[in-house]
């Protein structure tokens, strides 16, 4: 997901994925859809025939990617694990 946020491709998420759950918005930063065959096809197409929203989703990403590179990701660890 990261990745593709870097790259400013639309990331299409089932409902069942816990990365970020609270962080990441349903047709903001991501489109949300059922684990099912149907639903993630669904969502896919909504993507190919909504411009608007994969523009927003492109533009959204990298944005979100930024968030997670390493030495953020490293020192937000540390704090974790760091006993003051």
């Amino acid at each position: 997901m990261i990745e593709a946020w870097a790259l400013d491709v639309p990331v299409v998420v089932t409902k069942h994925c816990v990365f970020l759950e609270n962080q990441i918005r349903d047709y903001e930063d991501v489109v949300y859809c059922e684990p099912e065959p149907n639903s993630v096809a669904n969502a896919i197409y909504l993507l190919i025939a909504n411009d608007k929203l994969r523009k927003k989703l492109e533009l959204n990403g990298p944005q979100l990617a930024r968030q997670f590179d390493y030495e953020r990701m490293a020192e937000k660890l540390l704090k974790v694990f760091t006993v003051e």
